[in-house]
Order: C-alpha cells, then sequence, then structure tokens
C-alpha cells in the first residue's frame, strides 16, 4: 500500500510537470507588430473605424437610387358629420364609421450637380364607409416631382462629398496613429522589463561573484592582509547587490505582468533587445516629408478648414437673397371600383416658389457671418502655428535619434568592457594585488556603464518609435504604417 501512494504522487508530479507550458519568448517586433492587435485599445479604435468606413459607404450610397414603400393599412375614424338633404335641404348629424386603407412606392434620386432631389412614384388609397357602405379608391398612377435651392445646391454638395471623403481618409490614418499610439505605450513597458531583466542578470553575476569575494576577503583578513574596514566594504558591496538583486526582481515579475495584461498573453519571456537592423542616420527633410505624405494631423488641420469653409458658405447663402424650387406632374383619379380609378386619370401639376429674402433682423446674420469669417481664419492660423510646433518637434526627435544611435554600439562595448574590468579586479583583489576601495570603484563603474546603455538604448528606440509615430513610415521596413495596418487588420 505504501508502495503503491508512493507510485501514485510520482505520477501525479509527473502530470503536474508536463501539464506546465513553457513560457513564450515575445520580441519586441512580435508585441508592436503582432500582438498589438490584441489589445482593447487598438480593437475599441478598429470598431470606431469600421463606424467610419461605414458612414461614408452610407454617403456615397445616398446618391444612388433610394427605393420606399409607405403602407397605412388601418386608418379608423368614427365621427358625426353634418349632412344637408338633397330634396329638403335640411341639415342633420349623421354618425360616421370609416377605414382609409392607403400605399405608395416612390424612388428618389438625388441630383450632385444642383443639390436637387427628383421623385417618381405611385400611390394608391381605399376609403370604406361602414354606414352607407360605400367604397372610394383615390389613386395617382404616376406623379414626378423635383425641388431644389435656386442657389448655392451643387456647392454644398461638393463641400458634403468633400468633407466626407477627406473624414474617411483620417479616419482610417487616425486608426494607424491609434495603432502607433498604442506601440509606443507597449514599447514603454517592454523597455521597462527589459531594464528590469538587465538589472537581474548584472545583480546575478555581481552576487555570485560577491559570495567568492566575501570568502577570500575573510581568508584575507583573518591573516591580517586587509583591515576590518576593507572587509566591511565588500560585505556592504555584496549586501547591495543582494538587495538590488531582490528589488529587481520584483520590479521584473511586475512589469512583465504588466506588459503580459497590455498584450493579452500569459507567460513570456522577453529576447534580447538589438538595434541593429535601425538605420545608421534617419534625414529631417526624409522625415518631414513622409509626414507631410502620411500624418492625419495635416488633413485633420485641412479637414477644419474645409469645415469652417463649408459653414462661411452656408452664412453666406442664409445672408443674401434665394428661393427654393419645387416643381411636379402627376396623374390622379377617384372612383368606387378598383378598375375605374385607373380608367381615366387627370392630369395634376403644380409649381411653387418659395422666396427667402433676408430685409431686417437685427444684425443677427450680419453677425453670424462675421463668426463664420472669424472662425475660418482662426482655424488657418492654428493650422500655421500647429505646423511650426510640428516641424520643431520632428526637428528634436531626429537629433536624440542619431545622437543616440551614435552612443548606443559605444555604449554597449563600455558595458562590456566594464564587466571585464570588474572581474579582473575581483581576480586581483582575491591575489592581494589591490585594496578594497579599487575594487568597489570597479563595481561602481560597471554599474554606471550599465545605467548608462540601459539609458542610451531606452532613449535610442523610444526616439525611433516617435519618428515612427509622426511619420507613420517603419523605416526598418521602408514601409508606411497604412499599407502595413492594412495587411494586418485584413488577415
Amino acid at each position: 500500500m505504501r508502495y503503491k501512494s508512493i507510485a501514485v504522487f510520482a505520477y501525479s508530479m509527473m502530470v503536474g510537470l508536463l501539464s506546465v507550458s513553457p513560457a513564450e519568448i515575445v520580441s519586441l517586433n512580435d508585441a508592436i507588430n503582432k500582438y498589438v492587435y490584441n489589445t482593447i485599445y487598438v480593437r475599441t479604435k478598429r470598431l470606431a473605424l469600421q463606424n467610419s468606413i461605414l458612414e461614408y459607404e452610407n454617403f456615397k450610397k445616398s446618391f444612388l437610387p433610394a427605393f420606399s414603400l409607405n403602407l397605412t393599412p388601418v386608418s379608423f375614424n368614427h365621427s358625426m358629420r353634418l349632412l344637408q338633404n338633397y330634396n329638403t335641404g335640411e341639415y342633420s348629424n349623421v354618425e360616421e364609421f370609416s377605414n382609409t386603407t392607403s400605399g405608395g412606392i416612390s424612388i428618389s434620386q438625388k441630383i450632385s450637380a444642383t443639390g436637387g432631389i427628383f421623385t417618381v412614384g405611385s400611390s394608391l388609397s381605399f376609403l370604406h364607409e361602414f354606414t352607407c357602405k360605400n367604397n372610394g379608391f383615390s389613386t395617382s398612377p404616376v406623379y414626378l416631382s423635383y425641388s431644389q435651392s435656386l442657389f448655392g445646391g451643387g456647392k454644398n454638395i461638393s463641400f458634403e462629398r468633400a468633407i466626407s471623403k477627406l473624414q474617411n481618409d483620417v479616419a482610417l490614418k487616425d486608426f494607424c496613429t491609434s495603432v502607433s499610439t498604442e506601440q509606443q505605450r507597449i514599447l514603454g513597458l517592454y523597455l521597462n522589463a527589459y531594464s528590469n531583466k538587465v538589472d537581474i542578470d548584472f545583480y546575478s553575476k555581481a552576487t555570485c561573484m560577491g559570495d567568492s569575494l566575501l570568502m577570500y576577503a575573510k581568508i584575507r583578513k583573518d591573516a591580517g592582509k586587509i583591515t576590518e574596514y576593507e572587509y566591511n566594504l565588500v560585505e556592504m558591496q555584496q549586501l547591495d547587490n543582494k538587495i538590488e538583486l531582490e528589488k529587481s526582481q520584483y520590479a521584473y515579475a511586475s512589469s512583465i505582468r504588466l506588459l503580459e495584461k497590455e498584450l493579452l498573453v500569459h507567460d513570456i519571456e522577453l529576447k534580447t533587445l538589438s538595434s541593429t537592423n535601425f538605420p545608421t542616420r534617419i534625414e529631417e527633410s526624409d522625415v518631414i516629408r513622409l509626414v507631410n505624405q502620411n500624418n492625419p494631423t495635416y488633413q485633420s488641420l485641412e479637414l477644419e478648414r474645409l469645415n469652417a469653409e463649408y459653414r462661411l458658405h452656408q452664412k453666406k447663402t442664409d445672408n443674401r437673397f434665394n428661393a427654393n424650387i419645387s416643381l411636379s406632374y402627376g396623374l390622379n383619379q377617384y372612383a368606387n371600383t378598383f378598375k375605374d380609378a385607373y380608367q381615366h386619370p387627370d392630369q395634376r401639376q403644380s409649381a411653387s416658389v418659395t422666396l427667402s429674402i433676408p430685409v431686417f433682423q437685427w444684425g443677427i446674420n450680419r453677425n453670424k457671418l462675421k463668426i463664420a469669417k472669424n472662425q475660418y481664419e482662426m482655424a488657418l492660423q492654428e493650422q500655421e502655428y500647429a505646423v511650426s510646433n510640428f516641424k520643431e518637434e520632428i526637428h528634436n526627435y531626429v537629433i536624440d535619434y542619431n545622437m543616440n544611435k551614435g552612443l548606443t554600439d559605444a555604449a554597449e562595448k563600455k558595458y562590456n568592457l566594464s564587466a571585464q574590468q570588474y572581474s579582473f579586479a575581483t581576480l586581483r583583489f582575491n591575489t592581494g594585488k589591490i585594496a578594497a576601495i579599487e575594487l568597489s570603484n570597479a563595481h561602481k563603474d560597471y554599474l554606471q556603464a550599465k545605467q548608462y546603455y540601459i539609458s542610451v538604448m531606452r532613449s535610442l528606440f523610444e526616439s525611433y518609435y516617435r519618428i515612427r509615430h509622426l511619420s507613420l513610415h517603419d523605416f526598418v521596413e521602408g514601409r508606411d504604417l497604412l499599407d502595413i495596418v492594412q495587411t494586418s487588420i485584413k488577415k
């Protein structure tokens, strides 16, 4: 029985070990270009993009013929009617019960050249009077109508078409910007976790070497070759390393958890960062050209200007003579039977012109026109100011990137050399060739080289992804983010 329980325990332990899934190694490129589409932020923005695309499709389809069917199956009426007798001329109240059933079809077409609406349709109405048991059919076999504004209708359509198209373009680029914004957030989380991982590696090696150092330092102190003060320096350095190791392990676990939460992925490990694929240098003129071509900020400013111009056009139209013109032609007939109602229909025509002439409104429309003009001027000035600030921002990011790219190789080399020098210092201290203070200085140099390397790497990646965000262009792949995002969301 005892052996059986041991076997069961061993089997359960083996199953438990096999059921633990290995950690997934996630590179920065995968986190930014693959897992970014898993995030809640990007999925929300994607739904907003889909709505914008549908709205643009609806606008384009509004210029296609629209088919409508109207049906009123029951319209019951109970009332008292005053009727006159044909023979005697006397009036009497008659209680009436009736029901009207009506229906019609129509096809409407928007005319983009003039801004008018053309409609063709047909309708039928059936009246049944319950009191006298009479039936009546009222028909309009066909009717045509057209209405438009005398001035400004075609230009309104032109503005609406341009604004709708620009809104659609801006929506797509705004989504790319949202993806890039999320990628920068992921970059920050990844760099935080990676920095903590480097710290763990650094303090793990330092702690391992420190145990050996402390052992040799105790031997040398017992032999009287170093003072207790020097021994305490070595011991405090080792304690600092252990404390920092614990802190970095906790910080790494917290930062990895935040990254996993953002990416919606569990049990991940980081891959070593490398900037070898980054361009050696980025030219400011290239970035400005790509920003002008891709960044939605410029198009958003143009959209604001276009909306302001549209409002100005509408206020000008409202503040001057205008008219609405409506024309219609059709056939209609009334009869007691359905067949007779379509036998000899009569013609009917109508024409109307409604004039709008501002005469005296206490200057309200004039003020509205001035407000629209001021808004248009404000849009132009804000556009000029935003472009100026934008170019200054680009200039600073490009300078930071080019400087950090030149420093990265040197910083990494210095970090590796400092690690080597600290190893040499450890050996020399163990053999009594240097004092504890020199060993402590070598450790400080190693620590400073590590911190500087991490700082330069972080600045390089942040500068590159800021430029990438502004230009919406991936300089490593040599492609616009618009192409990359569209390819990714179609998969």
